[in-house]
């Protein structure tokens, strides 16, 4: 190679010195063409020059002759110019020779050249046409002979390059087929191809050594199909038969004999090269997979070694993917959480995991995926299937991918619940405080939102109220105002006894009550309800109902209230009715009277229940498929559940779907003498401070604007000095610089709450004497004792009445008031105006039955409203709706409301 590559570069390089040696060679021609011809018109001119010079004259020679040996004007003694014939001008001849004569002893210079004549008749370029023309041609033969110099260099070196290119294509192709076959033997795949045409058969030489066959063995499809198994070789030859008929690949795995008797399992792989929709040839690939399926049965051996292990192990055992859903359990895990393996198939370990264990558990799994450990061990609690705790210690480890990544876990559990029983109890009390805790902070939370906002609009309707200004029905205004905030307070008060319940800390509150008035109001209370959508309502009474009780009248009245409500809204047509009656109590203990046990039944028509469904009702926020269901939280009937129960009864519901429901529950109770029902003695109204006391300074420590707007007026109006505070910090800054008489201190407060400012006034010499009044909203019924040690003097709980607030002023201050005179009697009611169906028919029937909707739906507002827009049809009338309306005779104003109607239409 070495010396054909020396040939080569020195072929190149001769080529590239010939176009200039053979310029130089032509040039060297040209010279001596030039010189020769030159030489040989100068001998000539000169031979003609001897001739023309002597001895005729025809003026084809010029001479001069001058005295001296000095050429110059002033010695030219003879000029031919000057002859008969001779031609004037300058003229520079073609050959010209300067003579000094020496004759007697004085020296004489002869000057002789050619005449334009004589130059005339010499042809003297063409020797140097010759030169020019050698010359050209010399280069023009130069050039020529580069070019095709220069082509052939740039062939040859194609030519290499080319020559180049494939010895190293053809290495790579060498190096290729190498590697492709160190491949296939390393994966043992081999390569075939069957031309149908010509039915020749191609092995690779992988192929071969799968076969334990000499490459020279010549092959057709009928060989390659005998070596299959008996079992393989109708699955091989119909895959072939199919990839030839319709040109449909195949993939198997298949079992075949060697030639050298070995049974091996490969993977034959095939595809069809079709033209013209047939087959025209078969290209396919063969693998040895005898290890793989070696692998896999020796998988399939350890799974089920590890199964039997694990399905006898009294450890339960889980696999689980990176999700937590069960891949696999054994027998033991579901005996200790009462799950059976689909079961628990169909869950995941969220779902059995104890609330309080489940966030330590997911901080560990994420650390395990990470990276960050490899497996954790940690004592955590399951719910079994029934509902009871298990206690279990559980170990958790990763099984990782081939390449790192994270696959599934496997889990162990062990039931230690007999060895941390009494840790269980422990743990299981401390959580049931703490959720107790976290729900009262909420319904406190809630308690004090709702009564921040409430304590301003009553406090305001009651500094209305005193307003000496207002007409009659502005002042109706504001007691309706008063009244509808009481009952939402009543609302607020209801929320928190749903707390009490869930937290077990419900208290029952007996009073003596009359049965008999109890189920007048709550007959009145739907009475018009059920009127308003064409339903009866029954409450019937037993003859041997006592008249008097003793036990706790709100939460009776609450579950009736509830189911009550459910049957009337649920029921479209037929009737609601509610049954009482009495009968001994069961148990006696001796003390006091003898208790009796009140049964009650409300039963409905409506849709009924279906027997499915009988059960969930009952439980909280549960709402079924059924046309009695929805509407609402799913709260009433769970709560009413468990409001029995407290007092000492059952609730029971019997129903069928298209007939109706009947709710039935017992309460205890105990027989009660008459009492003599009187009203709540009414504080006097206060209008001013005593004339002479004073001046008293009194401090608004709250972070409501409207809070301390209210305190504010109630106490300007009276007299008192006022100054406020947003925060505790600023009522301790305050009350160092103005020293009041008293504090009043909302407790929840931003920057310093009144907890903390109470605390740091009373540590100063002033604040021991000075009365700290909490007024807030943010504690439960009963719980005022917790404010009071804080070292307040005193508790006002919003919202409150300004009598209220006075008298505990009062009480700390030993103040003094002016009261408002005394009414020497009653107020008189407002005449009642005869309202007759009659009158109320003269009106317009859309009125009519808009003012029957108010009253159905309680909607006083509306009321209010319809009845102003009669006053323009009919005053009378009108100032007959408004006394009913006042007086909350809804049964009239149904009744009244009905029957105009009708008469109407």
């Amino acid at each position: 190679m070495m010396n054909d590559e020396k040939a080569i570069h020195t072929h190149s390089l001769a080529r590239k010195l010939l176009p200039y040696v053979v310029l130089a060679i032509l040039l060297s021609l040209s010279v001596a063409a030039w010189l020769f011809f030159k030489n040989m018109y100068v001998e000539r001119a000169q031979q003609r020059f001897d001739e023309y010079i002597t001895p005729k004259i025809d003026h084809k020679i010029d001479f001069k002759l001058y005295d001296g040996p000095d050429i110059s004007p002033a010695a030219l003694m003879f000029d031919s110019h000057v002859l008969p014939g001779s031609r004037n001008g300058r003229h520079r001849p073609m050959f010209s020779e300067t003579r000094t004569l020496d004759l007697y002893g004085h020296q004489w210079t002869l000057a002789i050249g050619t005449s334009p004549v004589f130059e005339a008749e010499v042809d003297f370029y063409i020797p140097k046409i010759i030169l020019g023309s050698g010359i050209i041609i010399s280069l023009l033969i130069f050039l020529l002979l580069k070019t095709v110099g220069d082509s052939g260099q740039r062939a040859e070196s194609l030519a290499r390059q080319m020559t180049l290119d494939l010895r190293q294509s053809d290495e790579v192709l060498r190096r290729m087929s190498e590697l492709l076959s160190i491949s296939g033997r390393i994966a043992k795949i081999g390569g075939w191809e069957l031309d149908l045409e010509t039915q020749r058969m191609t092995w690779t030489e992988e192929t071969y050594r799968i076969h334990e066959m000499d490459p020279s063995h010549q092959l057709d499809l009928t060989t390659g199909f005998n070596f299959y198994t008996p079992e393989s070789q109708p699955i091989i030859t119909a895959a072939v038969q199919a990839a030839i008929d319709k040109g449909e690949p195949y993939d198997l795995d298949l079992q075949l004999i060697t030639a050298r008797g070995k049974t091996i399992w490969v993977r034959a792989l095939g595809i069809a090269e079709r033209r013209d929709d047939r087959t025209v040839r078969l290209l396919g690939a063969f693998q040895d997979i005898t290890e793989r399926k070696q692998a896999e049965n020796d998988l399939r051996v350890s799974e089920a070694q590890v199964r039997s292990l694990m399905n006898n192990s009294p450890i339960g055992f889980a696999l689980l993917d990176l999700e937590g859903h069960f891949l696999d359990v054994n027998a033991a895990l579901c005996q200790m959480t009462g799950y059976s393996k689909d079961e628990l198939r169909q869950n995941t370990l969220q779902v059995i995991t104890h609330p309080h264990d489940l966030d330590t558990d997911v901080a560990y799994v994420r650390q395990m995926l990470k990276g960050e450990i490899a497996a954790y061990r940690i004592k955590k609690r399951y719910i079994h299937k029934d509902g009871h705790t298990v206690w279990g210690l559980l170990c958790v480890s990763l099984v990782n991918n081939k390449d790192g990544s994270p696959n599934y876990f496997i889990s162990q559990y062990v039931d230690i619940s007999a060895e941390t029983q009494s840790e269980k109890n422990h743990i299981a009390m401390l959580a049931a405080e703490a959720a107790n805790r976290q729900k009262s902070l909420f319904l406190s939370n809630m308690s004090h939102e709702i009564r921040t906002p409430m304590n301003a609009i009553m406090g305001f309707a009651q500094v209305l109220d005193r307003d000496s200004s207002l007409t009659p029905g502005q002042k109706k205004q504001i007691r309706i105002i008063n009244r509808s905030g009481q009952h939402l307070l009543r609302l607020i008060d209801d929320i928190l006894d749903i707390s009490r319940i869930e937290a077990g800390r419900i208290r029952l509150n007996p009073i003596v009550f009359g049965l008999e008035d109890f189920l007048d109001d709550v007959e009145n209370m739907f009475q018009s309800r059920a009127e308003a959508k064409g339903l009866t309502l029954i409450v019937e009474r037993d003859a041997g109902l006592p008249g008097w009780v003793r036990g706790d009248e709100g939460k009776l009245r609450q579950v009736l209230v509830n189911l009550l409500g459910n049957a009337v809204k649920f029921t479209e047509s037929g009737g609601v009715s509610l049954r009482a009656c009495s009968e001994p109590a069961a148990k006696h203990t001796g003390k006091g009277k003898k208790p009796l046990r009140l049964v009650f039944e409300v039963e409905d028509s409506g849709p009924g229940i279906a027997e499915s469904d009988q059960e969930r009702i009952f439980h909280a926020f549960e709402q079924v498929a059924s046309e009695r269901i929805i509407q609402g939280t799913g709260l009433g009937l769970s709560i009413s559940l468990r409001l029995v129960k407290i007092m000492g009864g059952t609730l029971t519901v019997e129903s069928v779907v298209g007939k109706g429901s009947c709710f039935g529950f017992s309460v205890l109770c105990e027989p009660a003498e008459a009492i003599q029902k009187s009203k709540a003695p009414k504080l006097p109204e206060v209008v001013g401070l005593e004339p002479g006391s004073g001046p008293w300074r009194v401090l608004v420590v709250d972070d409501v604007l409207s809070n301390r707007a209210l305190l504010h007026a109630l106490l300007l109006s009276l007299g008192f000095e006022v100054q406020e505070a947003e925060n505790g910090a600023e009522a301790i800054e305050i009350f160092e610089a103005w020293a009041p008489h008293a504090v009043l201190m909302d407790m929840r407060m931003p920057v310093m709450d009144g907890y903390e400012a109470t605390r740091r006034i009373k540590a100063t010499d002033k604040g021991r004497t000075t009365p700290v009044i909490a007024v807030t909203a943010s504690v439960f019924m009963g719980r005022e004792e917790e404010v009071m040690a804080t070292g307040v003097s005193a508790f006002l709980r919003k919202p409150f009445r300004p009598e209220e607030l006075y008298e505990t002023l009062g009480e700390y201050l030993d103040l003094r008031y002016v009261y408002a005179d005394e009414p020497s009697e009653a107020p008189q009611q407002p005449r009642a105006v005869a309202l007759t169906p009659e009158a109320l028919a003269a009106l317009p029937r859309d009125l009519v039955q808009d003012m029957a909707e108010a009253v159905a739906e309680g909607d006083m507002a509306r009321l209010t409203e319809l009845i102003r827009r009669v006053e323009d049809l009919d005053e009378s009338a009108a100032r007959g709706l408004k006394t009913l309306a006042d007086q909350y005779d809804y049964t009239k104003l149904n009744e009244l409301l009905g029957k105009g109607g009708n008469n109407n239409g």
